[in-house]
């Protein structure tokens, strides 16, 4: 409203707390602490790589995509988005790889397997595959401590020169971390 005359707010008595904001109460010139509605976006953290990483092993190895959040509030989410090339060669048969997206130690994206399928039953045909991939998760890691996401790749098998390329020809690979208030 347009008040005719200049108006007296009355503060809180108490002292806010994190992530809580002055509104209007229901009493007129009364201030109250209120918590952030969620969905609002705390903080983004980014990062990107074009360090090339070769795996010719059947061991989950990490693609030097990685970021680090350290959320405001044990109740926020997480929201990660990753893009990287991915790239596979093999002579022979049945070419297979795996990708997945780690939390720490804790697996948040099972293994995504970009090329079942691929196959030439001559074996001594040499085959490709290169794509972009993007993976998308809003994850609940229950701490204000700092957690680590990154990217982790592997062969499905090491026979006929199999490998695995991460970030080829020094393309780069993203990753973003939004904190989104629950």
């Amino acid at each position: 409203t347009n008040p005719a005359s200049d108006l007296e707010l009355k503060l809180p008595a108490t002292i806010g707390t994190a992530n809580q904001v002055l509104r209007n109460s229901s009493t007129a010139g009364t201030l109250e602490f209120a918590t952030l509605a969620g969905g609002k976006i705390l903080q983004v953290v980014s990062a990107e790589t074009t360090t090339e990483t070769t795996i010719q092993t059947t061991t989950w190895t990490d693609t030097t995509l990685t970021g680090t959040i350290t959320p405001t509030s044990a109740s926020s989410k997480i929201w990660v988005v990753t893009n990287q090339r991915w790239s596979q060669d093999r002579i022979g048969v049945n070419l297979y790889g795996g990708v997945r997206l780690v939390r720490d130690s804790t697996i948040i994206i099972p293994q995504s397997d970009y090329s079942q399928g691929m196959q030439d039953n001559a074996s001594s045909s040499w085959l490709g595959w290169r794509v972009r991939i993007t993976f998308m998760k809003m994850d609940s890691p229950n701490t204000t401590s700092a957690v680590t996401y990154k990217t982790q790749a592997q062969c499905n098998g090491t026979t006929n020169s199999a490998t695995v390329t991460m970030q080829e020809d020094d393309e780069i690979g993203s990753i973003f971390l939004l904190e989104v208030a629950a």
